[in-house]
């Protein structure tokens, strides 16, 4: 069974949004899906503000495509895909709508077996199928359910920035589940993807890096003499270092050390929370 569901309720949120949803079920295939959903990003109007007109939030539905690949009637086994993004209503510049098509395009057709992108949707959909099948050949007696969930959501919100997450969650038949969580920072006006060193001047980036290692220790247990490295966490050059995994909100910068980053799968991921005017301040 597919269903593709369409948030009915249209939330203004500068951080992160609600959504509620209508139901809407079809019998065409999963691939007839995608490509409508690639293509659910409706155009923005076009509209002149007056030089005092205040900031307006983006105005957001979601789109959301579930897809069920069953077992044998007789035993547990499944695999559930779903794809979750945003839709844009009423965006003042085009150029916000492009930046979401864009990531949505690389969230659909991105291969489950590696970082690459797939020429096409069918390739995408094959690729799934391919290992499904071929897990449940060499493994008939365990009855596992596999899941894929991709969504893509407008993280923060401001006059001058706009940040992604892009979540990706999956169980395909290994050891364990995963999650990756990345965020994507762009400029309103440009369009360009900005990264940490960029947003701040070097002064605030040593500032904010010391702020992030004292926060980090703090969180993790450890004094400011302890060896990372000896306590089982692995930074580039042996020491703490900021990476470009961030979000912004309207006082903090968040950074994001997704599993496996800077430690084991134990270690699990780990999120620091850095106070902008304290940045600001250490590096006057």
């Amino acid at each position: 069974m597919i269903c593709f569901e369409l948030d009915s309720n249209v939330m203004l949120n500068r951080d992160f949004p609600t959504f509620g949803l209508m139901k809407l079920t079809t019998k065409n295939g999963f691939l007839s899906i995608l490509v409508l959903c690639s293509t659910a990003l409706i155009s923005c109007e076009s509209k002149e503000e007056a030089p005092v007109a205040k900031y307006k939030a983006l105005e957001i539905d979601k789109t959301k495509v579930e897809f069920q690949l069953t077992g044998n009637l007789d035993d547990a086994s499944s695999f559930d895909i779903k794809l979750e993004f945003p839709q844009l209503n009423n965006i003042d510049s085009t150029l916000l709508k492009t930046i979401i098509q864009q990531e949505t395009h690389k969230l659909i057709h991105k291969s489950t077996i590696s970082d690459s992108l797939l020429e096409n949707k069918e390739q995408v959909v094959a690729e799934l199928e391919i290992a499904y099948k071929a897990f449940r050949a060499d493994f008939p007696e365990i009855n596992s359910e596999w899941y894929l969930n991709r969504t893509v959501e407008v993280a923060y919100q401001s006059e001058k920035y706009v940040t992604l997450m892009i979540l990706e969650q999956s169980y395909m038949g290994g050891g364990h589940s995963n999650e990756l969580m990345t965020f994507k920072t762009f400029i309103v006006k440009t369009g360009q993807k900005i990264s940490l060193s960029q947003l701040l001047s070097n002064n605030e980036y040593l500032v904010a890096e010391g702020l992030a290692e004292n926060a980090f220790r703090k969180q993790k247990g450890f004094k400011p003499s302890d060896d990372l490295k000896a306590n089982g966490w692995y930074f580039p050059n042996g020491r703490f270092t900021l990476n470009n995994n961030y979000h912004l909100t309207d006082s903090t910068i968040i950074i994001r050390y997704n599993t496996y980053d800077i430690g084991s799968y134990e270690a699990g991921a780990t999120t620091l929370e850095i106070d902008l005017d304290k940045i600001k301040k250490g590096a006057a």
